[in-house]
């Protein structure tokens, strides 16, 4: 069967599971990082440099559920994609560029925590208000840029189509290649581990810092320094928690990603659908630990 037909042939009670949870996720996702945003957009004391790239990540989780997960979901109630050529490579290029916005928004954030809490007197010429929002445009119009070009050239190796085993549009070879499918795993696989080794490197050294800290100043006068006080201490964890919930709901989807692309047709459709549902997590999960971290 294929997936399409998979899709199709579901029970009304499969459907309406299958769209209610995701749809739950999704509210939860656009309702918390609205209030993560409106937070930190009427409360000046919200609005430091680090909560400038929490602003920027929130936002990549509200227009995914706005003009990427919405299509989804139309398409999972009714078993097709019903929008169009067109809507579909826009939530192809879409959900892929946002998906390389929140991926190096972590990476920036952690860089962000090693400079405030390993180099301090390097960290307001290297995070600044202008910096900062130069870095973040950036992130923003190189990632919408180059996924928007890719896709857009004529005869290029990706098209956009949709994706019943995901109920989702995304990018596809435009031939069969082993060349190809091989470069393309590699590229994705040095990409990520790239990113890992800044988040790794940069989080390493800054506990190191924290507990160096904390192990050579009595608690009763430990008011820190500029980048190891109280405050600064307790933002680091709140932004690892952060990382922490954005690996555990991605690396379900990369793994399946990545054996989609080894060996495709082999994994049940049902399978698949971690892709967009974990991929949907990640958008909800981390309001909750805003919530949690700052009561």
């Amino acid at each position: 069967m294929t997936y399409q037909m998979a899709l199709s042939n579901r029970t009304t009670a499969q459907v309406a599971i299958a769209t209610s949870t995701l749809l739950l996720i999704g509210l939860i996702a656009l309702g918390g990082n609205l209030l993560v945003v409106i937070s930190i957009y009427r409360n000046p004391i919200l609005r430091k440099i680090t909560n400038y790239f929490v602003f920027s990540l929130a936002m990549t989780d509200i227009m995914y559920c706005l003009f990427g997960l919405s299509f989804t979901l139309v398409s999972l109630a009714e078993g097709r994609w019903i929008f169009g050529t067109v809507t579909c490579h826009f939530q192809s290029i879409w959900t892929q560029s946002l998906t390389y916005i929140s991926m190096y928004t972590i990476s920036i954030m952690a860089i962000n925590r090693f400079v405030r809490v390993c180099k301090s007197s390097k960290y307001n010429s290297m995070f600044n208000h202008t910096t900062s929002l130069v870095v973040i445009c950036l992130v923003w119009v190189l990632s919408f840029g180059i996924v928007s070009i890719a896709s857009g050239i004529p005869n290029s190796l990706f098209y956009s189509k949709f994706d019943p085993s995901r109920a989702m549009c995304h990018n596809f070879y435009s031939r069969e290649d082993t060349v190809i499918n091989i470069s393309t795993i590699i590229f994705i696989v040095a990409n990520i581990v790239f990113q890992m080794f800044i988040i790794i490197f940069c989080y390493f050294n800054v506990f190191k810092t924290i507990k160096k800290h904390t192990n050579s100043v009595a608690p009763s006068s430990n008011t820190g320094g500029l980048g190891t006080s109280p405050r600064e201490i307790k933002i680091t964890w709140t932004l690892f928690a952060v990382l922490l919930g954005y690996v555990s709901t991605w690396v379900p989807v990369l793994i399946v990603m990545l054996i989609s692309n080894i060996s495709p047709h082999h994994l049940s459709r049902e399978t698949q659908m971690i892709v967009t549902y974990a991929g949907t997590a990640s958008s909800a999960i981390n309001p909750i630990i805003y919530g949690i971290t700052n009561p």
